[in-house]
């Protein structure tokens, strides 16, 4: 059976001592030890004058500091003396301490020359915990994890590599600065950085600064449209960019260089002709593709226009007047509060590189958009297009029903109707039929008269247009 150890608990009485003069009257210009016989925040033994063995109160002294100065303990969840200490260890008493401990809850006891010394804390003293790798600082009633004391609200500044003020609570200095999702808990994966202002007036913003004076900014500045501004001296401001927040159009108060807005016209410079037609086909009637006879021209109907501000650009040499939204005139044409939905546009017959473009372009030398020839030929084709298709059935084939399925070149807007056009070479086949048809493509189907080969093929017209 192994033998318990007893231990002793070292108490430290200083002995209170008077310097005085050998008239036996108080030296006025010496310190009156007797009222404080220990320093005020550690509780260190002063050495007096007349005091024999004045190295005990020395070394007492460095013992004292020795254990508290880089404070690092073991635990700090411990009740009992553990059974065999190693000299200089030093523990956190945890609340229900017993044994030697007993009473000494969230003091420091440390094991020092083979017996327990209590040292009592003060407010803001750190410990570094070795069993949990954590920083602990005690906050008068309890030994509290330093990151908790932080995001519990008990910082109320905070400074990386720099001093921070009331203003910038926060403030870092460094070449780089991270923030990633939390892969430690771990998280969901996602991280979102929020900017959270008061009231719309109020600003909600980054600002980019060159030797701390403004040079760009981005957010919520003033209202509740994001906007990019500019400034090549920090006074004077430039909105370059602004997105509406109740409709998300995107506007350039400054105007713009090089940059082209959207079109809303499709083949606006007159480049696609799948049927062949004229320029200046009858009322009604499609010539160019997205283009039919008018008269005040030649109309295209925008499919699905947003609500908003739009402005009708065109060339004509005979400067012709086109019309939009209810406005006729020559080119540009701006209009406020266009109600949306499918919207006619007329313009000249004789007119060229037409342009719809959201918000006011009048200030744009050209707001054309010239799209590349496929490009606009897809575009087209969402609408129209011709279509070669066949069917073979295999020699020999028993008589009956044979087809395939037919995909579009584009898929259309809405399910368009199917026209079989010219009947290229068939052989052996009953009715042709074209169903079910869907935005996407139809199934063409016929039946086979009699065994043997059959096959037929033809060029259809698929039409989607408005």
């Amino acid at each position: 059976m192994r033998k318990s150890k007893a231990y002793w608990v070292r108490l430290i009485l200083p002995i209170p001592m008077r310097l005085k003069h050998p008239n036996n009257q108080p030296n006025v210009n010496q310190r009156n030890i007797g009222a404080m016989e220990n320093t005020n925040y550690l509780s260190l033994p002063y050495i007096t004058g007349s005091q024999d063995q004045k190295h005990i109160t020395h070394n007492e002294a460095l013992r004292i500091l020795d254990a508290v100065v880089q404070l690092s303990v073991i635990d700090r969840n411990l009740t009992t003396p553990p059974a065999d200490p190693s000299e200089g260890v030093r523990y956190i008493v945890a609340s229900g301490a017993n044994g030697a401990w007993a009473g000494w809850e969230k003091s420091i006891a440390a094991f020092l020359d083979g017996g327990w010394t209590r040292l009592v804390p003060n407010v803001g003293w750190f410990a570094w915990v070795e069993d949990e790798s954590a920083i602990c600082v005690f906050n008068g009633t309890d030994w509290v994890l330093f990151s908790d004391f932080v995001t519990g609200g008990g910082v109320s500044l905070w400074g990386v590599n720099t001093a921070a003020d009331e203003t910038n609570r926060l403030a870092i200095k460094s070449d780089a600065v991270l923030i990633s999702h939390d892969d430690v808990t771990p998280g969901t994966g996602n991280i979102q950085v929020k900017l959270n202002k008061s009231a719309t007036a109020n600003t909600g913003s980054f600002l980019f600064q060159t030797d701390w004076s403004g040079r760009a900014e981005m957010g919520l500045a003033g209202e509740d449209n994001f906007s990019f501004k500019v400034s090549p001296d920090g006074a004077s401001w430039q909105n370059g960019l602004r997105i509406a927040a109740a409709s998300g159009v995107v506007s350039f108060p400054s105007g713009v260089d090089n940059l082209k807005p959207k079109n809303w016209i499709i083949n606006g410079g007159f480049t696609v002709n799948q049927r062949g037609g004229t320029r200046t086909p009858g009322v009604g009637v499609y010539g160019f593709d997205r283009w039919k006879g008018h008269a005040g021209g030649l109309e295209q109907v925008i499919a699905g226009l947003p609500a908003g501000d739009y402005t009708l650009t065109f060339e004509s040499a005979s400067n012709g007047a086109g019309t939009i939204g209810g406005t006729t005139a020559p080119s540009p044409i701006y209009v406020t509060g266009l109600a949306g939905g499918a919207t006619s546009v007329v313009v000249p017959a004789d007119a060229t590189r037409v342009s719809v473009c959201s918000g006011d372009c009048r200030s744009m030398v050209d707001p054309f958009e010239d799209r590349n020839d496929l490009e606009e030929l897809a575009m087209c084709q969402r609408y129209f297009e011709f279509m070669t298709v066949a069917l073979i059935q295999s020699p020999n084939s028993a008589a009956g029903l044979f087809g395939s399925y037919i995909t579009f070149g584009s898929v259309k807007r809405i399910s368009p109707t199917v026209s079989f056009v010219n009947v290229l070479e068939s052989n052996n086949v009953g009715a042709v039929v074209a169903s079910p048809i869907s935005p996407v493509g139809f199934r063409l189907y016929t039946s086979a008269l009699v065994v043997g080969d059959a096959y037929y093929t033809a060029v259809v017209q698929i039409d989607a247009e408005i």
